[in-house]
């Protein structure tokens, strides 16, 4: 072999090397996400799941989303309707329509992945002056039932040692709480009268307004006694002062007497019919059923939001927007 062909041989070895391709292994692809298979719900949690998701059929997926999660929190449900909740709260995150958000829902088709969903920036919206002015007026006249808590107790008395060793004892009462409800406008919070009225309810208005009326008349004639009563005590005793025998004396303190006693008689009779005709006006609890009061308030929105030709979904906005920066367009 001469020295020609051995550069020839090795010249042709490095060209066939260098245009080889070089065997890279591929990486492998992601495992496509597979949701785990949704157990087959009943006859009764399948009509429930429809039921709980009729009301979002208006809404947009966002707002949806954020209506299932409220509903979620805090009930009650069986374990099969929570599961298919959970199942719809992804299905409105990842932007899924009504019908599909049902179809996942009840298990139809597999419920997507929320980490391979990138949600799509959507353009600043603004806000005319009319609808702003709308927003507002709704907001001011919008009915809402809310719960109120009242604390009383609490405080501290102090009193002398018992065993007289110069200390004091201190003695803590308790806190006690009570829970109720009311049914506010806006900021302000409405008492019962004025609720039948602002639910269009005028005939309950009126009647529990007489009733109101009675009791504090009635309450006003017996303060009215008690302070004739005050006033008889006190001309008995400055007549007993000025008796000029001892039966005028006895006379004026009889009266005196009677006094004191019409006077302790109409400051207690006419705190009752006041306690109660206060309960009556401020207190729901007692003529008023939550669930009545609730539906009642509903509607009167709802009435509030056709004047005002507002949409679902504005009116949704304006409910959350507090709470979550939703916006009203």
């Amino acid at each position: 072999m001469t020295m020609g062909s051995l550069v020839v041989g090795v010249w042709c070895g490095t060209s066939a090397w260098a245009e080889a391709p070089l065997a890279v292994p591929a990486a492998p692809e992601p495992a496509p996400h597979v949701a785990p298979a949704a157990t087959a719900l009943s006859v009764a949690d399948e009509a429930r799941l429809r039921d709980l998701l009729a009301p979002t059929q208006t809404l947009s997926a966002e707002n949806r989303a954020i209506y299932l999660r409220g509903l979620r929190e805090g009930n009650r449900e069986s374990p099969g309707v929570n599961a298919g909740l959970d199942r719809a709260i992804i299905a409105a995150q990842v932007g899924e329509t009504y019908a599909g958000t049902i179809a996942i829902a009840l298990g139809s088709v597999p419920t997507p992945d929320p980490a391979h969903y990138t949600k799509p920036a959507e353009p600043p919206r603004a806000i005319s002056p009319e609808l702003l002015a709308k927003v507002r007026e709704y907001r001011r006249r919008r009915l809402e039932v809310r719960g109120e808590v009242s604390y009383s107790g609490g405080g501290s008395s102090v009193s002398p040692s018992p065993f007289g060793m110069g200390g004091v004892s201190i003695t803590q009462d308790p806190i006690s709480s009570s829970r109720s409800w009311a049914v506010y406008e806006g900021p302000l919070r409405l008492d019962v009268p004025s609720y039948y009225a602002s639910v269009g309810q005028f005939e309950k208005s009126r009647a529990l307004t007489s009733r109101v009326k009675r009791k504090q008349w009635v309450s006003r004639i017996y303060y009215g006694v008690g302070v004739a009563g005050v006033v008889t005590s006190v001309v008995g005793y400055f007549g007993s002062l000025d008796a000029n025998s001892p039966e005028e004396a006895r006379t004026w303190a009889t009266v005196g007497a009677v006094g004191l006693g019409a006077s302790l008689v109409g400051m207690i009779g006419g705190s009752f019919p006041a306690a109660s005709a206060s309960k009556l006006r401020s207190q729901y609890s007692k003529s008023v059923d939550i669930g009545e009061a609730q539906q009642a308030v509903e509607a009167q929105n709802e009435r509030i939001r056709s004047e005002l030709e507002l949409t679902p979904e504005q009116v949704f906005a304006v409910e959350v927007a507090p709470e979550t920066g939703t916006m009203i367009h």
